[in-house]
């Protein structure tokens, strides 16, 4: 007996991706760091989508694909503490035309674990003001485009808090001094 499935006609086929892991280039972050230190492996130029996002774009588009979830990098957008970076806003906006001009519908992560150093320094999302930080990031991308219908706040974040904040094996590596004790 075989059984038919059928997809609501607007339904969104796709895929997902990180700044960190596929675009290449990103050095004043966190994971960044952490790999500088030896704690990870290190990203480098991973596989240069930055550059090559039309290419990709034009092979998710033969996959069948009509959304394309994909970070927007802290990082590049703010390099330093209020300072937004107009061409990395442009260098998103290109991206975002270009997934729109092959009728696939983009969807932004806003935060896909790497964090900015100056954030970091300051002590990251354990600081007080940590939550006001993120709203002048995420307030900016969003005014900026407009155009883009779907968000997704921050990816895994059981993933992060667990890893990140109680095992501690991955930035920042804030081992839980309770979860510290029971090993």
């Amino acid at each position: 007996m075989s059984t038919t499935y059928t997809f609501p006609k607007d339904f969104l086929w796709g895929a997902a991706t990180a700044s960190y892991q596929v675009e290449g280039g990103i050095e004043n972050c966190n994971w960044a760091q952490a790999a500088r230190d030896g704690k990870v492996p290190e990203c480098g130029r991973a596989c240069d989508q930055y550059n090559r996002y039309e290419e990709d774009f034009d092979i998710a588009k033969k996959l069948g694909h009509n959304a394309h979830r994909f970070s927007v990098e802290w990082v590049r957008i703010e390099p330093k503490e209020g300072v937004f970076d107009k061409d990395a806003i442009d260098h998103y906006r290109d991206v975002i035309r270009a997934l729109k001009n092959r009728e696939i519908e983009p969807m932004i992560t806003l935060w896909h674990w790497t964090t900015p150093l100056w954030f970091e320094e300051k002590g990251g999302w354990t600081h007080k003001d940590a939550e006001k930080f993120f709203i002048q990031y995420v307030t900016r991308v969003v005014q900026e485009f407009p155009e883009v219908k779907l968000w997704v706040i921050y990816n895994e974040p059981e993933t992060i808090a667990r890893h990140g904040y109680l095992i501690g094996d991955r930035p920042p590596f804030k081992r839980n001094p309770i979860q510290a004790t029971m090993r």
